[in-house]
């Protein structure tokens, strides 16, 4: 290994700087809807969460934590997951140029579904229209 290879691997690279590279290296090698597809992914959505963080610090639990800020938005699963593809190549990317990063990062991510232990609570509205909807699904039943 090099002076210049060490040098790389001992500083912390940030995930912008990690998203510049996978971009410069990769992007001749795509379609043009990939091509889209991935710069939409990183300019909307992984840059501004990931941003400046450096890679060393982006574990799995904040990948979680990720999705679920990507729900928020109102995201469907299916534009999740492909979300996290692109997440996923920068990750081989920062791999390839022996960057630290967390390997575990390439592990898929479960889903909230609702059956969770961490599942979003409902609000007190929400709450109390489920009680009544509830309420009035049982008394029907009993009165007719």
């Amino acid at each position: 290994m090099n002076a210049d290879q060490r040098k790389q691997m001992s500083q912390p690279h940030s995930f912008n700087e990690l998203a510049l590279s996978y971009v410069a290296s990769h992007a001749a090698n795509m379609s043009d809807a990939q091509r889209y597809r991935r710069l939409e992914h990183l300019g909307s959505y992984l840059l501004t969460f990931f941003g400046a963080l450096p890679l060393s610090d982006i574990s799995p639990s904040k990948l979680q934590k990720f999705t679920y800020h990507l729900e928020e938005l109102g995201l469907k699963d299916k534009e999740i997951q492909a979300c996290l593809v692109s997440f996923r190549m920068c990750v081989k990317h920062a791999i390839h140029q022996h960057w630290e990063v967390n390997r575990a990062l390439l592990q898929p991510v479960m889903m909230n579904d609702g059956f969770l232990p961490e599942a979003k609570q409902l609000s007190e509205q929400e709450f109390s229209n489920l009680y009544q909807d509830l309420l009035q699904d049982l008394t029907s039943e009993l009165f007719h």
